[in-house]
C-alpha cells in the first residue's frame, strides 16, 4: 500500500515524505518475555522480568502475589520522545500514530539500558504496587488506582485527564462497592468467585446512566 492508503492526507510530495517507525519492529523478545514470567517465582522477580527484558509487544501487566501486594506495569516498548519533544515536533496524529518533523531534535531518544534503541527505559514506564487493587480495562495508566493517579508521562506512554471509557468506570464502580460493602453483599473482599461473577456480569455502565431517562422518554 502507498502511505495515502494507511494515513489519508499524508501522501508523498515533492515537497514531503514521510517515514514509518514502530517501536515494536525491533522487537524479537516475545518469547523470552513470556518465559521469563512464567519461570518467576515471586512478585519482584516477574516485575523484575518484565523490566529486564521489555519485551511484551502490547499487554499490561496484572499480578497479585499470595501476600495480597497487587501490581500493575504498563511495559512495553514505547518510543522515547518526551513531551517537551512532542511540543517542539510534533504534527498532529494519523492512524492512531503520532507524526512528528524529520529533524535530528525530533529523533527518538536512547537511555543506556534499554535492550533495544530507542525506546523508553522500565524506570521510565508506569508502574503500581498495591495492597487495596489495581485494574485496568484498556484505557492508559492514569487511574488504574484512583486513589493514586499515575501521572507525569509523555503522552505516547501514558494520556492523563481524558474521560475514561465504560468498561474502565464500571471495573472501578464495581470494586470500590465491593471493598466498601456497599454491593449487597457480605464483607469487603473480594472472592475469586465473586471476581467471576462481576467479569460475567454484563453490566454496561452507560445504559445504567441513562435507562430510566430513556425508558421515562419512551413510555411517554
Amino acid at each position: 500500500l502507498a502511505l495515502p492508503d494507511i494515513v489519508p492526507g499524508y501522501g508523498w510530495t515533492t515537497a514531503k515524505a514521510y517515514a514509518l517507525r514502530d517501536a515494536n519492529t525491533e522487537n524479537h523478545r516475545m518469547l523470552a518475555q513470556w518465559h521469563a514470567m512464567n519461570s518467576a517465582r515471586s512478585l519482584r522477580q516477574l516485575r523484575e522480568s518484565v523490566e529486564r527484558v521489555l519485551g511484551n509487544p502490547w499487554n499490561n501487566t496484572i499480578a497479585v502475589d499470595s501476600g495480597g501486594t497487587a501490581l500493575f506495569m504498563a511495559a512495553t516498548p514505547v518510543p522515547n520522545v518526551s513531551e517537551a519533544q512532542l511540543a517542539q515536533c510534533g504534527r498532529g496524529t494519523a492512524a492512531g500514530g503520532f507524526v512528528l518533523r524529520g529533524t535530528p531534535l525530533c529523533h527518538w531518544g536512547d537511555y543506556p539500558d534499554t535492550p533495544q534503541r530507542g525506546i523508553v527505559d522500565a524506570a521510565h514506564l508506569p508502574a503500581i504496587e498495591r495492597h487495596d487493587y489495581v485494574q485496568n480495562a484498556n484505557d492508559s495508566a492514569w487511574l488504574t488506582q484512583p486513589a493514586a493517579p499515575i501521572t507525569g508521562y509523555s503522552p505516547l506512554v501514558s494520556q492523563s485527564g481524558y474521560p475514561q471509557g465504560g468498561r474502565t468506570r464500571i471495573g472501578i464502580a464495581q470494586l470500590e462497592a465491593r471493598l466498601a460493602g456497599k454491593d449487597g453483599l457480605p464483607g469487603r473482599h473480594m472472592s475469586l468467585a465473586q471476581l467471576k461473577a462481576m467479569t460475567l456480569s454484563n453490566r454496561v455502565y452507560f445504559a445504567e446512566q441513562v435507562m430510566d431517562d430513556v425508558l421515562t422518554l419512551c413510555r411517554t
